[in-house]
């Protein structure tokens, strides 16, 4: 048996696979067991793999790999945003496996690991672009924070780089963005960096700052519903209905910069094979994506918009990616 996971800010969900079966896709592949569990209840991960283990005992096992949402170094990972550390070594010893048998992978390369096999019936295309097999990929990934990864072409497949590119400055190009930045800076003690602003949290912040532009405009039903709710979801379908203004106005913001960036990874890493964007948060928000707004600040990079208007760019629909991408990595960790 395999075990693999997605432990992320907000979410952990850990599955086991057949390490038998030898199938072509990870896809065509069903989970022998599937569980969820919500990070804020629970002080640490080990606390979690204890409740698992005690429900699932696992004497079978062969392998683990476990994306997480943090950066990986000597196999071990402190999660961006819990308090959480991860060693591989306990991990390992917990499951009765050998250190080589365990292995922590961050979430975002866990997702390019996956891109290559994900079935294009689980993509949502916004820009067809030009297709180009061989060309570098990126994926992004708004969620509880913002990940960012590339798929590089060495020749004869694609190979996933891990990055913290979510952590960079936030750079405004208006007036209003402007704004946005010197509201944000009281808030973050003067650094602000993009994933504070294109995440789930950032989606609150983004409508906060509206409210403090417009205070007369503020629907009072909203806000108490906001402070009393998840915020983020309430206003992301608030927009998405066109109910409130101030919701509204926030969502295409977030659409704006979350295309910005986009762009941005393009041109850092010449990813002419195209965009990805996974997380949680995108499949929930397909229809403020697919949109001019989305298309015009991907595009807009002044003598490379026309480079950038042959970009690919694709929403990936399955929320399990990186679960599927552990599951690869994992399969082919056997000996």
């Amino acid at each position: 048996m395999l075990l693999v996971g997605d432990i992320g800010g907000t979410k952990t969900l850990l599955a086991v696979f057949s390490a038998e079966n030898n199938f072509p896709h990870t896809q065509t592949q069903q989970a022998l067991i599937k569980q969820h569990f919500t990070n804020s209840h629970y002080h640490d991960f080990s606390e979690i793999l204890h409740e698992f283990l005690t429900r699932h005992p696992l004497p079978l096992l062969k392998s683990c790999t476990l994306a997480v949402a943090g950066p990986v170094a000597d196999n071990n990972c402190h999660i961006t945003n819990l308090p959480w550390q991860l060693k591989g070594m306990e991990i390992a010893a917990t499951l009765k496996l050998p250190p080589s048998a365990l292995t922590l992978l961050n979430d975002l390369a866990a997702t390019a690991i996956a891109i290559p096999i994900t079935p294009q019936q689980t993509l949502h295309s916004i820009q067809p672009g030009r297709q180009n097999k061989e060309a570098n990929k990126v994926i992004i990934a708004p969620g509880t924070g913002l990940g960012e990864a590339t798929l590089y072409w060495n020749g004869k497949n694609y190979q996933p780089i891990a990055s913290e590119g979510g952590h960079c400055d936030f750079a405004p190009r208006d007036d209003t963005e402007i704004a946005l930045l010197q509201f944000a800076r009281t808030r973050f003690n003067n650094h602000v960096s993009v994933e504070q602003l294109i995440s789930g949290p950032g989606i609150r912040l983004i409508y906060e700052f509206f409210c403090e532009q417009s205070p007369q405009t503020i629907n009072l039903d909203t806000l108490r519903k906001i402070n009393q709710g998840d915020a983020n979801s309430l206003i992301t379908r608030l927009a998405l209905a066109g109910k409130d203004k101030q919701c509204e106005a926030s969502l295409a913001t977030f659409t704006s910069l979350l295309a910005a960036e986009a762009g941005n990874l393009v041109l850092k890493t010449l990813a002419l094979g195209g965009v990805y964007i996974a997380g949680g948060i995108a499949p929930a928000i397909v229809n403020s994506l697919d949109s001019d707004l989305f298309r015009s600040s991907f595009v807009r990079k002044g003598r490379f918009s026309k480079l950038l208007e042959q970009v690919p760019v694709q929403i990936c629909m399955n929320p399990e990616t990186p679960l599927l991408g552990a599951l690869e990595k994992a399969r082919k960790n056997l000996p």
